[in-house]
């Protein structure tokens, strides 16, 4: 229901989208085992009937239950820590992949930058200052063939391509801060990073 609501309605706001993609992630990493254990009650059978019933099931059937001890040596000593071994390998694995990757397009994306003029740096602090942030981001100017955007995940920086500034009017460059201060705001590189997290513990599962 969820990937039919982000894919099909575009009505849905930014707002919105990410907290119905959280419900559907967390409903995988909820334990399921938790609602099981709890007691359940039977609304259309009372104290008598119940009693009566098992009464008749305990005079009427005989089950006799046998139980079998495992042979050692057999495959179900081995089975469990295999399978343990295995989801803890491709949990790693992916989630490892994930952090190798962002942290080299972090390091790249940092070592080609510069930082940003005074004239840039002061529109940079006016609109954090409209935006309500205390303390402006560290701000850098990367190469022109990137997009704006956010990089780390404790300490962001706002990465700026060249040629932004003059290729915009002020408020265009200003609607472009505030809507990367949104993103630093939400702390929504820390939220991608919990997502790739919680991705690579179900690695086995395509729908996460």
């Amino acid at each position: 229901v969820v990937l039919i609501l982000l894919m099909f309605c575009e009505r849905v706001s930014a707002k919105i989208r990410p907290g119905l993609a959280w419900i559907a992630l967390l409903k995988f990493a909820f334990p399921i085992a938790l609602l099981a254990s709890l007691p359940r009650v039977d609304a259309g059978a009372g104290e008598r009937g119940s009693s009566v019933s098992q009464r008749a099931f305990s005079t009427e059937w005989s089950i006799a239950v046998v139980s079998i001890p495992p042979v050692e040596g057999s495959w179900d000593d081995f089975s469990g820590p295999i399978a343990v071994a295995l989801w803890l390998a491709g949990a790693g694995g992916f989630f490892g992949i994930w952090l190798a990757r962002a942290e080299h397009f972090r390091r790249r994306i940092v070592a080609e930058a510069v930082p940003v003029s005074g004239t840039m740096r002061r529109k940079v602090e006016e609109a954090a200052a409209t935006f309500g942030m205390r303390t402006p981001p560290r701000c850098l100017v990367g190469p022109s063939d990137i997009g704006p955007g956010v990089v780390g995940i404790f300490s962001p920086i706002l990465i700026l391509p060249a040629g932004l500034a003059e290729a915009l009017n002020s408020a265009e460059f200003e609607a472009i801060l505030l809507h990367e201060f949104v993103h630093i705001d939400r702390r929504d590189n820390l939220r991608c990073a919990a997502r790739a997290l919680l991705g690579s513990l179900f690695w086995f599962d395509p729908l996460v």
